[in-house]
């Protein structure tokens, strides 16, 4: 069970030495998949069994589950932005958390304070990656979705006009990352073979987009005030996700005598005409996750991994403050 493992990962990397005498005493803060959250009491149980004695690598120990703390997945994400907010301004709230990740893509809907409903299907980043692979031969996974993220990034942070005020896809053929799939030696096959893994990638990505698309719009309700967004696989639809949601950059000049903008972080409809419900990337704590895990140097997967890394990041900044509240 990954339960106990990540107790024994814990064990093995910690500078106080446990031995089979001491009783390890735990806290625990836990995120599940909504189509999972309904069996959190047995899982609970089945874990304080399995913890009240196991073995890991040979040593032998007793662990106490003082604490079990378990939300949907989202929870963290929320829990931030109430941080952030207020009670107050959650009682007042139609509020979505949406949350893309590889296997499941999660949705929480909260209505003025109260859960309302979830879902949590299988239409992870996955799916994508499965398209391109059945489109293509040869290509192997983790190299393909390294390869997807490396060249999305490289469009990131370009300099802003107030002509360009939305995310742009990448010409997914231009960029080196992309033409390193290919396999072929010959020049001519090679160009081929890039221009086929590129048109994969853009069929699979409308593909996937369009199952997200139809998914949202039977599970989000309407009105929304605004909705939490989540998830390494969020940035791989960020175009489709300002689309849908009617959303542009706020950008602002540098200074007075600039003619180069930067952004705000605040959103502006895109079309003036259409309702917007505005998103907040990561209940607006993304920034803290990449100085906390120490991410800034790493410009490739800085965004992706702070976004997969905030919801568990805020239920653990949520499992810190019932202890001080106490």
């Amino acid at each position: 069970m990954e339960g106990t493992g990540a107790v024994g990962l814990i064990v093995e990397l910690s500078l106080v030495k446990v031995t089979a005498k001491k009783q390890i005493h735990l806290e625990l803060a836990l995120l599940l998949p909504w189509n999972e959250y309904s069996d959190r009491r047995r899982f609970e149980e089945q874990l304080r069994v399995m913890l009240a004695d196991f073995t890991v690598r040979k040593q032998h120990l007793k662990v106490n589950l003082e604490r079990f703390l378990c939300r949907p997945e989202g929870g963290g994400l929320a829990a931030l932005r109430i941080k952030q907010q207020g009670v107050d301004w959650l009682r007042n709230q139609q509020l979505a958390v949406l949350m893309f990740g590889h296997r499941n893509t999660t949705a929480l809907y909260f209505d003025r304070g109260q859960l309302k409903l979830g879902d949590s299907p299988l239409l992870g980043f996955a799916n994508m990656l499965d398209i391109v692979l059945d489109m293509t031969s040869g290509l192997d996974r983790e190299c393909l979705a390294n390869s997807l993220f490396d060249a999305r990034y490289a469009i990131i942070n370009k300099v802003y006009s107030k002509d360009r005020n939305h995310s742009t896809r990448p010409n997914w053929i231009t960029f080196d990352e992309i033409q390193a799939l290919a396999s072929a030696k010959d020049p001519s096959l090679r160009e081929k073979e890039i221009s086929h893994i590129a048109d994969a990638i853009r069929i699979a990505t409308a593909q996937y987009w369009d199952k997200l698309n139809r998914w949202m719009d039977k599970i989000l309700p309407r009105p929304l005030n605004e909705v939490i967004i989540g998830g390494g696989a969020a940035y791989h639809v960020e175009v489709e996700l300002e689309a849908y949601f009617n959303c542009a950059w706020e950008l602002q000049k540098i200074d007075k005598y600039s003619s180069v903008y930067e952004r705000t972080g605040e959103y502006i409809p895109k079309d003036d005409k259409l309702p917007m419900i505005p998103m907040v990337w990561g209940s607006g704590f993304i920034t803290q996750v990449q100085e906390t895990f120490n991410l800034d140097s790493e410009q490739t997967y800085r965004y992706s991994t702070s976004a997969r890394l905030v919801d568990c990041f805020g239920m653990f900044d949520y499992l810190l403050g019932m202890e001080t509240s106490q």
